[in-house]
């Protein structure tokens, strides 16, 4: 039940961006994964189980390449819409990794990222409590923040400590080493990205006071009217579990521990 309740929860349309300028970039339009994804706006929503769906079938057109680590390397500020700019406008890192924590939302439901600092390293980490992802979407989420962090700095140079994936380690790992350049840990509890502390005093190289405090208004706006999808489902298990406790569970029954009617 797990893994469908994160299949159900949404991400941003923007994503589909990335697909779709990957596709371009390889001169591949004219096929129907194309077509499907020109009809996704950056203003709409799609389900986890949607873009898993998407870079299964991108990753079948190019059975010869690492699809989610290749998506990862060609992350832009519009593939994360509103969040990406506002991270952008920052002062520094640690500014700009508190506000992707605080806004999160715009770009998915689900799990939001924790962020640790002990001693000499900082620990950007996502828990599976809404079950686990895919291996490729997890790629194109850690290897794209990797990516972003570079560029807001400007410093192509910089290096995780270390990068722990929850999936099993693929037969060939090299890919992900060359990518991160650091230890690459598979089969882990939590998805987590380690970098040096010393990382989030860093100059964010756009930085615009202006501009961020414009965005942030609104992303305060946009994420209040995004549909509260993760209280309904669990609102709707815990009922569904109430009513089979009680034997009662028809849709009438689980309508009215909801306080909804049955048709809605």
């Amino acid at each position: 039940m797990a893994i469908t309740q994160l299949a159900q929860l949404q991400v941003s349309g923007d994503l589909a961006g990335l697909l779709r300028d990957f596709l371009e970039s390889e001169g591949d339009i004219h096929c129907e994964l194309y077509t499907q994804l020109q009809g996704f706006s950056a203003s709409s929503r799609i389900s986890f189980g949607q873009w898993w769906a998407l870079l299964d079938r991108l990753q079948q057109r190019f059975p010869n390449r690492q699809i989610g680590l290749a998506l990862a390397q060609r992350v832009e500020p519009a593939h994360l819409g509103m969040l990406g700019y506002l991270t952008l406008s920052s002062d520094t890192v640690a500014e700009a990794l508190l506000e992707f924590q605080r806004y999160q939302g715009l770009l998915h439901d689900g799990d939001k990222a924790s962020i640790e600092i002990a001693e000499d390293r900082m620990v950007l980490s996502w828990s599976a409590n809404y079950g686990p992802s895919t291996r490729l979407s997890d790629e194109v989420l850690v290897g794209g923040l990797l990516r972003f962090v570079r560029l807001m700095t400007g410093r192509l140079d910089l290096r995780p400590l270390a990068v722990d994936f929850t999936f099993a380690a693929p037969v060939d790992t090299q890919a992900h080493e060359a990518l991160f350049e650091a230890p690459v840990n598979f089969g882990q509890s939590r998805t987590a990205l380690q970098f040096p502390s010393s990382y989030l005093n860093l100059p964010v190289t756009n930085s615009d006071p202006g501009l961020k405090l414009l965005l942030e208004r609104q992303a305060q706006a946009a994420l209040a009217v995004l549909p509260h999808s993760e209280g309904f489902i669990q609102g709707l298990r815990s009922a569904l579990l109430r009513a089979m406790q009680s034997g009662r569970a028809s849709s009438a029954q689980v309508a009215a521990m909801l306080n909804m009617s049955e048709r809605t």
